[in-house]
């Protein structure tokens, strides 16, 4: 390039606050949709009362008493299966969470870098030329 100078500046900035932040959002969403999938969040919520495991006992032919043994093992069934759902739910929220703090933070410093750093240059070059 002969005889034209370009001025970076506005376009790492233009970069910085516009393709650049879109692709790092696009990133953690596509790590949060992740986790998501890795705690099965669908499914813990759609079968949430469902019996755990499948362990589920039929009450054809059954006599009163053991019919109402078969009811009691279905039901602890479905509250070890609520139980278990509950806590994959929970661990999948406390991990949600600390995810969400990290992108607000890795947000804060992405969006102060650049101001961070012009900041310090010129604040190191008045030092250096004291």
């Amino acid at each position: 390039m002969e005889g034209k100078q370009v001025n970076l500046n506005p376009l790492f900035l233009s970069w910085w606050y516009g393709e650049a932040i879109t692709k790092v959002l696009n990133y953690f969403g596509t790590l949060l949709r992740y986790l998501a999938d890795f705690f099965s969040v669908k499914v813990c919520v759609t079968t949430l009362f469902s019996v755990w495991k499948r362990d589920y006992h039929s009450m054809e032919g059954l006599s009163l008493q053991q019919r109402f043994r078969a009811i009691m093992e279905n039901v602890a069934s479905r509250f070890i299966g609520m139980c278990v759902k509950s806590a994959v739910l929970f661990a999948f929220l406390f991990a949600s969470f600390f995810i969400i703090c990290f992108i607000i933070l890795f947000m804060i410093i992405w969006f102060l870098y650049p101001i961070v750093l012009a900041g310090l240059l010129i604040n190191g070059l008045v030092y250096f030329f004291k």
